[in-house]
């Protein structure tokens, strides 16, 4: 079952906001299913209300289960296509560990769009054999146009033993469509590495803010605007702000200095 503090499973009608968990407490998934999800706040989330003023510090754990997506605040986010879902000032304070997905602030979401506005990461996140990011693990198969990340933040150690992406704000973005990904205004500050590996290593898909920026298995474009914003991390990679490409990527008034970004 998905498995969270506040509400394992929130429906279409579900509205959270102003909560805080404490540090005192621990959330560990031991049971799951595909697409579930262990969060400190919300395990899945069906509803497209928005989500604000959470502050998670709980420490969350799945390492029992590959198919169960892994946050620090929400586990997955599913809705269809068509639905937006606006999430903003959430902070998580707390360590993640997760096996296949995993996010500081949300492990995956699915099919719908995810807007993300002064949302923060303090906590350390790991996953064991998948695509980890600060904010968010992965987006799936999104189809509208425009997603946007607005003064978010990870500071954070973010890190995984897997292949397959680590990114400080986003691990892996997918779509069919021609989808642009807007990063405004956004800083990390925390170090983006595979674990064991000695710096600097090259690897095409770990990156300051976005991890594997090509998709999984994306048939659109995939493109990142980056705009004021802020690297002082140590992304153990030559590749700067995206690891694995992008179909386009504008990067105009930043700060990088770990000296991958020219």
């Amino acid at each position: 079952y998905p498995d969270a503090l506040v509400t394992g499973y929130k429906d279409k009608d579900g509205n959270i906001h102003w909560i805080t968990t404490p540090s005192s407490m621990h959330v560990e998934m031991r049971l799951g299913e595909n697409d579930f999800g262990s969060g400190g706040v919300i395990g899945y989330d069906r509803s497209s209300l928005d989500i604000e003023y959470i502050k998670n510090y709980a420490s969350v754990e799945n390492m029992v289960n590959l198919n169960v997506k892994t946050g620090g605040v929400i586990g997955t986010i599913e809705q269809s296509h068509e639905s937006i879902v606006n999430v903003s000032n959430v902070y998580n304070y707390g360590s993640v560990r997760g096996m296949k997905q995993v996010g500081g602030i949300l492990g995956r979401t699915k099919f719908c769009t995810v807007n993300m506005k002064d949302c923060t990461n303090y906590g350390e996140v790991y996953c064991q054999s998948g695509i980890v990011g600060g904010l968010i693990g992965a987006i799936y198969d999104v189809r509208e146009l425009e997603t946007y990340f607005t003064h978010c933040d990870n500071h954070g150690h973010v890190y995984t033993s897997g292949t397959t992406g680590a990114g400080g704000i986003l691990g892996q973005f997918d779509s069919t469509k021609n989808v642009t990904a807007y990063f405004n205004d956004c800083d990390n500050t925390g170090v983006i590495e595979k674990e064991g590996a000695t710096a600097p290593v090259e690897s095409n898909k770990i990156g300051d803010f976005v991890g594997n920026g090509a998709g999984g298995g994306a048939t659109g474009s995939l493109n990142y605007y980056f705009d004021m914003c802020q690297s002082y991390g140590t992304s153990k990679s030559s590749n700067g702000f995206v690891g694995n490409g992008g179909t386009v990527v504008r990067i105009t008034n930043c700060l990088d200095a770990t000296g991958k970004v020219t």
